[in-house]
């Protein structure tokens, strides 16, 4: 999920936003040591200071890009918000995220995990095993709808997980061709409808998943 970052006075947390913001915009190869001490109004000597290199900055960079992702999921995925009504809330907050950009910038940056992931993941296997982590991050929210709708009582625990796997993957699919159409009315489009469909009952013999 994008994020639009706060800036900070502490330098560390200044050089994690701009890797964060320069990340998403272009890609962790296409930005280099001296393009994020730029961007963070700091000498590049000092980067050393905080980061031995610009893998564990990114680290740093691709985790505050999720506990920033949280924040809206879980408004969009609390337990107050009825399970039916979670889709829509966390589609339209998809929505608004890329369409401020578009208004903004005229560009649409997709999910920076997602393509941080396909970028790093044979690259740095530290940075794969933390994008896994979120990428199971964000699919436990896809399941919490699962589990809580009526029309799906008795799903598998086995089955839950597969299926918020499979939303997760469409999801990142849906901002890609966003992104490559530089369209966010791709994801009001396309988004919440394909979501919906894995919420529809499939044929008997599922067991019911235990708490």
């Amino acid at each position: 999920m994008e994020t639009r970052v706060k800036k900070t006075s502490n330098t560390k947390t200044l050089l994690i936003e701009a890797a964060a913001e320069l990340f998403m915009r272009q890609s962790y190869g296409a930005v280099s040591v001296d393009d994020i001490a730029i961007a963070a109004g700091i000498k590049k000597g000092t980067f050393y200071h905080h980061f031995s290199s610009k893998a564990d900055l990114a680290l740093a960079a691709y985790e505050h890009m999720w506990e920033d992702g949280k924040k809206v999921l879980d408004a969009c995925f609390s337990p107050t918000v009825p399970a039916e009504k979670r889709l829509e809330k966390y589609t339209e907050a998809m929505y608004q995220c890329h369409v401020e950009d578009f208004e903004i910038e005229g560009k649409i940056y997709g999910c920076p995990l997602c393509s941080a992931g396909a970028e790093m993941s044979a690259q740095d296997d530290r940075i794969r095993q933390r994008l896994k982590d979120i990428y199971d991050g964000h699919c436990a929210y896809y399941a919490s709808v699962l589990r809580d709708l009526p029309q799906l009582d008795g799903i598998s625990r086995a089955e839950i997980e597969k299926l918020s796997r499979e939303m997760f993957s469409y999801t990142g699919g849906v901002l890609n061709n966003a992104k490559v159409a530089n369209d966010p009315e791709v994801i009001r489009r396309d988004l919440l409808p394909g979501l919906s469909r894995f919420l529809i009952p499939q044929p008997s013999g599922r067991k019911k998943a235990k708490a």
